[in-house]
């Protein structure tokens, strides 16, 4: 970028800082990025900045006397940058609102909780016992257990290093309001601190992880910042790479060298304190690769759009046109989302934590007393068979873990429901005594535990880059599901005035419906722009189901049995997937030929079979009956 190029990149950046004609506002001087030289600036990295890439682990903490060394300075940050240069002597008017006319950097992307392999290399570094950093998780996790009972420097090293954080986060949560759930992280921590250094008014952007845009975590940030303040631009790259041409030939490069090329990151313009018009849009880009295209043509997004498509998370979906948007507001329109419908979703057993309940079952049958562990590999969508078992879990042990839970969560419904009787008499005082009595009622009345009935569930692991992106099935009772599947609850209680309890399961023909929903490429089409590498329950809570009538409900009735009952029926499919597609989510051929030409990835025979199903969908689509009559 040359000189005038860069200044032209200023005055877009940062149109605060300069009057219409250019000029600096309080001077009459020509803009200038600094005396001397312009910046080195070759590439359109250098608008980015550094190509460096970010710190993405989290190290030892900073060396800090107190909490306010990190976050709390009241000096600037290093990212940050006040007023232009030169302009501070020519500003004669008297400053209506204090802090900086914007700030613009490139916070750490760490997370902020003590890790302990990164404690033990640093512990062992350059002794025998490094070597212990290469084991896997499980293991790694059992000698750090053995370390802590066997050597007391390391306990109590580990001890004040678990302190040190502790102290620091008691701090945060004094001082920062706005970091939503999960764990600490300091790009989330410097956001916060940053704009409240702005002054009203003034612009504000920073270079952050994807996780921003769609992370639960980042929810309450993002709301801040299209409530409180005028959100203007969100920018998002990948990290794929892109092309160059060096001595005549070409290149692949990367913004981020080292960091993963599957990362995405991005960086947004919000302007603090200005009000959001009602029908406000911003400039929107995602996956993006080369940094010159951080000015190419924006998808108008409108903020209405971002509580429509997501009223509780209030993430944005990510898009790779004008005309995904379009798609994908008129697949939402106004129907109910997933949340309305009162269900909740679950995980019964994690793969790590629970790993004391499993058992290897290689290409036996379970044992008696034993029942198979499902995991998300194992299915594909309508076909919980997709792939065989190798665990599973002794019933004896996982069905005490198991009751504990669910009377934990049975004793929290009576508190919700402020019973005051329980079965007839008054309601215990003390926790033990009403969870004593919760069991007895359990066992009494016959109540079953999840794994006792068929439940639809559907893989976790999934991607925006995945062949589908929702995977769904209905799994047989007498099984237990890794953290890999989420469930939906089988059953809800209910309670009468006299504190009697019902557990009622859920009706089977609406799971039905929801199954061939989820399975749909209008769902997956829509989902997956909202995922990264893992289907949320926040997420997948927030798609759009539509009223149904009672022919719609039978032909999706109809569907899902012969679908359960032979997953591979492509012309099945091909005809369900019209359906869904034309006469519940009102979509026409030319909207059809777009979204499953989205449906790029893959291979082998899965792929196979979809491109078969997208096939013989063109072709069935001009046949569908009109005015809502169904096609199978």
């Amino acid at each position: 970028m040359n000189y005038t190029e860069i200044l032209d990149a200023l005055r877009e950046f940062w149109p605060c800082w300069f009057n219409e004609d250019g000029s600096l506002k309080g001077s009459t001087r020509a803009p200038r990025v600094a005396s001397g030289a312009p910046p080195d600036a070759s590439s359109p990295d250098s608008l980015l900045g550094s190509t460096r890439a970010p710190r993405v682990t989290s190290g030892a903490p900073p060396d800090a006397s107190s909490p306010d060394s990190l976050l709390g300075s009241t000096r600037a940050p290093r990212v940050t940058s006040g007023a232009p240069p030169d302009a501070a002597a020519d500003a004669a008017a008297p400053i209506s609102s204090p802090g900086f006319d914007g700030i613009i950097g490139n916070p750490p992307w760490e997370g902020f909780k003590p890790i302990r392999k990164e404690f033990a290399a640093n512990f062992y570094r350059g002794k025998p016992q490094f070597a212990k950093m290469g084991m896997d998780g499980p293991s790694f996790d059992k000698w750090f257990e053995d370390e802590l009972k066997t050597n007391n420097a390391f306990a109590a090293r580990w001890k004040e290093h678990e302190e040190y954080y502790e102290r620091y986060k008691e701090f945060f949560g004094k001082t920062y309001h706005r970091q939503g759930t999960g764990d600490w992280n300091l790009f989330k921590l410097f956001i916060e601190r940053d704009l409240s250094l702005v002054r009203q008014g003034g612009q504000f952007s920073l270079l952050v992880p994807s996780g921003f845009q769609t992370d639960e975590g980042c929810a309450d940030l993002r709301r801040w910042f299209i409530t409180g303040h005028r959100l203007d631009e969100l920018t998002s790259f990948e990290n794929r790479g892109y092309t160059v041409m060096e001595n005549g030939r070409e290149k692949t490069k990367h913004i981020f060298p080292d960091v993963d090329s599957r990362f995405k990151f991005g960086f947004f313009k919000v302007v603090k304190g200005a009000p959001t018009p009602k029908d406000h849009a911003f400039d929107a880009r995602f996956y993006l690769r080369d940094p010159k295209d951080y000015a190419s043509t924006p998808i108008r997004y409108a903020v209405e759009m971002i509580h429509r498509f997501s009223p509780h998370n209030e993430s944005f979906m990510e898009f790779r046109s004008a005309t995904d948007y379009a798609l994908a507001t008129k697949i939402r329109a106004n129907h109910r989302l997933l949340d309305e419908l009162g269900y909740t979703f679950r995980r019964e057993l994690h793969m790590t934590g629970d790993n004391r309940f499993f058992r290897e079952l290689g290409a036996n049958k379970p044992e008696k007393g034993q029942l198979r562990l499902y995991e998300g590999k194992m299915i594909h969508q309508f076909d919980a068979n997709f792939s065989p078992p190798t665990l599973a879990v002794q019933e004896a042990e996982v069905r005490e873990d198991l009751l504990r839970k669910e009377i934990f969560r049975l004793a929290q419904f009576v508190r919700d429901q402020k019973l005051e009787k329980l079965e007839g008499k008054p309601l215990p005082k003390s926790r033990e005594e009403l969870e004593k009595l919760l069991r007895d009622v359990f066992e009494r009345r016959g109540f079953k535990l999840q794994y006792e009935f068929e439940r639809f569930v559907y893989r976790e692991v999934a991607s925006s880059t995945n062949e589908r992106t929702i995977i769904a099935a209905i799994i047989r009772k007498g099984v237990c599901l890794a953290h890999t599947l989420m469930y939906l609850n089988p059953f809800q209680y209910e309670a009468d005035s006299e504190g009697n309890l019902v557990q009622r399961e859920i009706e089977s023909a609406p799971i039905r419906e929801l199954l061939c929903l989820a399975n749909s490429l209008a769902l997956n089409f829509y989902l997956r722009s909202k995922v990264s590498t893992h289907v949320s329950v926040f997420q997948f809570i927030e798609i759009p189901v539509p009223q149904l009538t009672a022919a719609q409900k039978k032909n999706l009735a109809d569907s899902a049995a012969k679908l359960l009952k032979n997953p591979r029926d492509v012309k099945e499919r091909a005809a369900l997937e019209v359906f869904i597609a034309r006469e519940l989510y009102g979509l026409s051929l030319d909207d059809w030929k777009h979204l499953t030409g989205a449906f790029t990835f893959g291979s082998g025979p899965t792929k196979e079979e979809l491109d078969e199903i997208i096939r013989q969908s063109l072709t069935l689509w001009p046949k569908a009956g009109l005015m809502g009559q169904a096609i199978i």
